[in-house]
């Protein structure tokens, strides 16, 4: 369901945990793979709770190939794929310097911040909520997933999965002890355990 408010998102957290299903769906999109590492997955995941990975949850996983067979069968949703690739097309050509900051960053951290990721995919999806934006690391790819295209939310979900930090005593008195506030720096940037994650103004 697309959403375009801030409101709280009606089909959290299984919409998220269907997305992250398709990672482990087989190559004919018949049964899953590996589906004990999904659950063990899904098990981890810390902003769920019991009550919502309970057995109603993977009672209800279990159909999920088959009725995304089903969809994908219908001539309809031909359809809105045909249209789905066109606009992602149009995307590419409206979000090309996002892309290229994004890129830049990614490179950034590389080079310089020894950042485990490589590799970075970005789904765009035309009837996904524009204000939820998931991630996946699938070896060294981080995939980022959401309704919308912007640069600084695809760095925001990265840079921690990233691990990419400066030590706390590369800036220990300009910034994480600094008593004064520093300009246009979002509280959530500043880590408890005292370390800065790499944001959009640095290096």
């Amino acid at each position: 369901m697309r959403q375009n408010t801030c409101d709280v998102y009606p089909y959290w957290p299984r919409a998220f945990i269907l997305e992250t299903a398709t990672f482990f769906l087989n190559d004919s999109i018949s049964d899953f793979r590996n589906l004990g590492v999904l659950r063990q997955k899904i098990m981890a995941f810390g902003n769920i709770s019991e009550k919502e990975r309970d057995d109603s949850l993977w009672n209800w996983l279990a159909d999920f190939p088959q009725e995304l067979d089903s969809v994908l069968s219908d001539n309809s949703f031909a359809e809105y794929l045909e249209w789905e690739g066109k606009w992602i097309s149009e995307q590419k050509a409206i979000y090309r310097d996002e892309l290229r900051i994004i890129r830049n960053c990614i490179e950034t951290c590389t080079d310089r911040y020894h950042s485990p990721v490589r590799r970075i995919q970005i789904c765009i999806n035309p009837i996904k909520c524009v204000y939820s934006s998931d991630y996946h690391l699938l070896g060294d790819c981080f995939v980022f997933s959401s309704g919308v295209l912007r640069a600084d939310s695809v760095i925001h979900e990265f840079l921690p999965v990233g691990k990419t930090v400066f030590p706390s005593d590369l800036v220990p008195d300009r910034i994480i002890v600094r008593p004064d506030p520093v300009d246009n720096l979002p509280e959530g940037d500043l880590l408890a355990v005292g370390r800065l994650p790499v944001f959009h103004r640095f290096p």
